[in-house]
């Protein structure tokens, strides 16, 4: 098992496990990539790997956790009237701090938290528990139009660029499994990971809708669909039931 510093969603079929830092525009990309069902959300950021017992191919687990929004995002998936309403409407108590921050002026972007199952009525979508993972993307935002693209990561630079967002163990989420994984599990999964059709792509955050559909035509032309039965697709519910107020 490891812990990517990765968004995971599938897209036309195929499960892609979008990675990057912070600021790399996991985020806008995985809400316009699944907004209004045509993709599935499995994990925002951080989520776990484990290879498959037989070897072939990497299962996804991701995390029902709220998912941190900037503000300028729900302005360019909805409009700005309409995102002022969807803003108004989040519950997470937080959200009176964090908007008071844009503002104020003092974070020039601002952000909102949106609990799961707000995540999955808001976007017309679901929230899947798990999938298989056909193909790595190491997403980044580009500065300048010129320099946005897609690129196929040669085998041999595969690894250098996967070890700089793995997160180490122990780590927070080893709290949920409440051990670490077995002895040779997470060399097993690199070696699997490694093995997956990689690539780069830079994106420019204004065009993101149209450039999901850029990607995805450039995954269906290089990757090959799984073959794995459709029960290791993606699995789960639409997303988390709200909790019933306190009485």
């Amino acid at each position: 098992m490891l812990f990517l510093h990765a968004g995971l969603v599938e897209l036309d079929g195929l499960g892609v496990a979008l990675v990057g830092g912070s600021r790399a525009g996991k985020t806008s990309f995985i809400m316009a990539g699944v907004l209004d069902g045509s993709g599935v959300m499995v994990c925002n950021d951080d989520v776990s790997l484990t290879a498959e017992p037989d070897g072939n191919g990497v299962l996804g687990v991701g995390w029902p956790r709220s998912v941190s929004v900037r503000l300028d995002t729900l302005d360019l998936l909805f409009g700005r009237e309409r995102a002022r309403a969807v803003r108004a409407s989040l519950t997470h108590p937080a959200n009176r701090t964090l908007l008071s921050l844009r503002e104020s002026g003092a974070e020039e972007h601002g952000t909102a938290l949106v609990y799961p199952w707000e995540y999955a009525d808001l976007l017309h979508t679901r929230i899947g528990r798990s999938t298989g993972v056909d193909a790595l993307v190491h997403l980044s935002l580009a500065d300048d139009p010129s320099e946005a693209g897609f690129a196929p990561v040669p085998p041999a630079e595969r690894d250098g660029l996967l070890e700089k967002r793995l997160l180490g163990l122990p780590n927070k989420h080893l709290n949920i499994f409440g051990h670490e994984p077995e002895g040779g599990a997470s060399e097993r999964t690199r070696d699997a990971l490694t093995a997956l059709p990689t690539f780069r792509f830079r994106y420019e955050f204004r065009d993101v809708r149209r450039q999901v559909g850029q990607l995805s035509g450039h995954l269906r032309a290089r990757v090959p669909g799984p073959d794995r039965g459709r029960e290791h697709r993606v699995t789960g519910r639409a997303a988390p039931a709200a909790p019933e107020p306190l009485r």
